[in-house]
């Protein structure tokens, strides 16, 4: 596109307002009609080949740099390509007429207009980012060290309501922004955000207090029982892969509570005192999402006949002879609320 090809002129029109007020005089006094049509029957082109970007007077050279920009841009004299070689047709030109700063300044300005603007607002404003429902949300700003320490305060007040993945989140979060902003975590803000985030490493036995805490909140002996086994797996795990051991752990625990409170069939009676990592594994793969705040294990399901579930789930997912649990697992949280609710009427109904 270039003052031959745009008829109307609205490529042109687009141009001059992204740099107005730096169009040259010599611009604004061109008679845009009359410069096209001397310009088609010109020989002056910085494409030759095709006839296009006319340079015959300083005017046309200005106009053509900025069609090529927006044609082309990002494109500078010398690369070797042939929008490169007509970027350097056109400066040459714009120097035998004197305008080059003038084709310099329009250019830049042209491209700055095509820059992304950093939105005010940024997510790393935010200790959290993610869905809540079904909704993206943006929630506790740390714009300041006001901010921060207000977010931190109530990190350290309702932290043990979160599932450790939302912890280190919101603590990781506030940390980073704090030493962006030249405050030190470990002194002007509650310890919870160190320990959370990992800045001051990991304390199983601090862990551990935590979380037999979080068991006596919710009433519920047997969970305390599980959570106090869990001491035994700490002593033979590998120190590299403690930390992630113990947050797995309490998302376990945070699955069982649900077992215990809302779906009385979902019994944890057989529970050992000591589990092993990979329970803490399984118990991740295969717990159930349903309705009303349910989680059910899909290991207890898979021993429901398979005629009885295929109503429910559709087709159900098999490893040879038997049910493929992990699989199944998938299916169920895949399913929609009603057939969740379906399945539901029916565990009821066998108990």
């Amino acid at each position: 596109m270039d003052i031959i090809s745009d008829s109307n002129f609205s490529d042109l029109l687009t141009v001059f307002n992204t740099v107005d007020p730096h169009i040259p005089e010599y611009v604004r006094e061109y008679d845009l009609k009359q410069g096209a049509e001397k310009a088609a029957a010109s020989a002056l082109f910085a494409d030759p080949d095709t006839g296009s970007y006319p340079i015959n007077t300083a005017a046309d050279t200005w106009i053509s740099a900025c069609y090529h920009e927006k044609e082309f841009p990002g494109q500078n004299p010398g690369t070797g390509s042939l929008a490169g070689v007509v970027r350097a047709n056109i400066h040459k030109a714009a120097a035998v007429f004197g305008v080059e700063d003038d084709v310099e300044d329009a250019v830049a300005l042209l491209r700055a207009a095509r820059a992304p603007v950093e939105p005010i607002d940024k997510n790393s404003d935010y200790a959290f980012v993610g869905k809540v429902g079904s909704h993206m949300a943006r929630l506790w700003p740390i714009r300041d060290e006001d901010e921060i320490k207000e977010a931190a305060d109530r990190f350290d007040t309702n932290r043990l309501t979160y599932l450790p993945a939302i912890r280190r989140q919101l603590a990781s979060n506030i940390a980073k922004k704090a030493y962006e902003l030249g405050m030190d975590p470990c002194k002007d803000l509650p310890t919870s955000i160190g320990t959370e985030s990992g800045l001051f490493g990991f304390d199983p036995e601090a862990y551990m207090a935590e979380v037999l805490e979080q068991c006596q909140r919710v009433k519920d002996a047997e969970i305390g029982v599980v959570a106090a086994g869990l001491n035994s797996v700490f002593e033979v795990v590998d120190p590299e892969e403690l930390a992630v051991t113990a947050e797995k752990a309490a998302s376990l625990l945070h699955v069982l509570r649900e077992m215990t409170g809302d779906a009385k069939h979902m019994s944890t009676s057989d529970i050992v005192f000591s589990i092993p990592p990979e329970e803490i594994d399984r118990v991740h793969k295969q717990a159930i999402h349903m309705p009303r705040g349910i989680t059910l294990d899909a290991a207890k399901l898979a021993v429901i006949p398979i005629d009885m579930l295929e109503p429910c789930v559709g087709d159900v997912p098999m490893d040879g002879d038997d049910i493929d649990v992990d699989q199944l697992a998938e299916r169920i949280n895949d399913l929609s609320p009603e057939a969740k609710n379906l399945l539901l009427e029916l565990l009821s109904e066998i108990e």
